[in-house]
C-alpha cells in the first residue's frame, strides 16, 4: 500500500497496487497461499476490513479512470490479472526475477487492460 500512496494518478495507483500484489506473493509465497488457498472467512473481521479497504482504493481509482457502470468488472479484471500473474510467477511459468522485470510485466498487463477499457466500442459491436 505504501507504493500505491506514492502514485501520481489513478492509472499509476492501480498499477502500483498490482505490482505490490505480485511482489507480496513472490516475497511471501506461503502467506499468499494461505490467504487464497481457502474460502474467504467473513467471520474474520480484521481480514474482511483489510480486504474492503483495499477494494475501496481500487474502486475509487477505477471510478476516476473509467466512470460508469463497468467499474466493478474492470476491478475484477485487474484483480484477476494480478492474481494470475502472481500464480504464474510462483508456478515457474514466468521468471520471478529480476524484480524490475516482474514489475514491468505487471504494469504492461495493467496498461493493456486499462487501454482496452478506455477504448470506444467499435461500430460493429452493436
Amino acid at each position: 500500500m505504501r507504493a500505491a500512496h506514492a502514485a501520481d494518478n489513478s492509472a499509476d495507483l492501480v498499477s502500483a497496487l498490482g505490482v505490490a500484489y505480485v511482489r507480496f506473493a513472490l516475497r511471501r509465497p506461503a502467506v499468499f497461499g494461505l490467504m487464497f488457498g481457502r474460502e474467504c472467512d467473513a467471520a474474520d473481521s480484521e481480514r474482511v476490513r483489510a480486504s474492503h479497504a483495499l477494494h475501496d482504493v481500487l474502486r475509487a481509482s477505477i471510478a476516476t479512470l473509467q466512470p460508469g457502470p463497468n467499474g466493478d468488472a474492470l476491478a475484477l479484471a485487474l484483480w484477476s490479472t494480478a492474481h494470475g500473474l502472481a500464480c504464474l510467477h510462483l508456478d515457474g511459468k514466468l521468471r520471478p526475477e529480476p524484480e524490475a522485470e516482474v514489475a514491468q510485466r505487471v504494469r504492461a498487463s495493467f496498461s493493456a487492460l486499462l487501454g482496452l477499457a478506455a477504448a470506444p466500442p467499435e461500430a460493429n459491436d452493436q
